[in-house]
């Protein structure tokens, strides 16, 4: 064997054991974080758990809330797509919220009604960062009874939009 191939043999082992070593490392923080909350999905909810919102913004009927904030830069990227999901929804028995958060709240108001929402029936304001959710825009479609049954970031393109439309529609219809 020549003192190249042994050197390299060498490197390649201790590479391998840094890389063993950081995955262990990361293991053990997640694993041992003490009080570590489960892992969340995107939006910070998960299907099968009941919504943390007001009971009565979704009882007696299956509702879908989009959260949003009139100030975040993906919520306005998303609004073309949130627009036709609204206008898509409004025949039906399914209720819709627009969930934005308590701050600015003129301007929140001008975003709902530019997306489509009638206020104040559709428009809920809320403490969001009181809420499990994590990230905007997002949506979640709940039973009549408050459980989750489907959850998703709100795309920005129309065409991901149209099948995340036929998710939210198929999750109620399974309800």
């Amino acid at each position: 064997m020549t003192a190249a191939s042994d050197r390299d043999r060498r490197v390649r082992r201790l590479a391998l054991a840094v890389v063993v070593f950081c995955l262990g490392t990361v293991a053990a923080t997640v694993v041992l974080r003490p009080g570590a909350p489960p892992p969340r999905t995107a939006t910070g909810y998960a299907v099968g758990e009941i919504i943390d919102v007001p009971r009565e913004w979704y009882a007696g009927q299956p509702t879908v809330f989009f959260f949003v904030r009139h100030d975040c830069l993906a919520c306005q990227n998303a609004a073309g797509v949130l627009k036709r999901l609204r206008s898509s929804l409004a025949h039906g028995d399914i209720a819709v919220r627009l969930v934005t958060p308590e701050t600015a709240p003129e301007a929140q108001r001008t975003f709902a009604v530019d997306l489509g929402f009638t206020l104040p029936t559709e428009h809920m304001v809320s403490d969001l960062p009181g809420t499990r959710l994590t990230t905007v825009p997002s949506v979640v479609v709940v039973g009549a009874d408050g459980t989750v049954l489907l959850e998703s970031l709100v795309p920005f393109v129309t065409r991901e939009g149209d099948e995340l439309l036929e998710q939210i529609l198929s999750s109620i219809a399974g309800a």
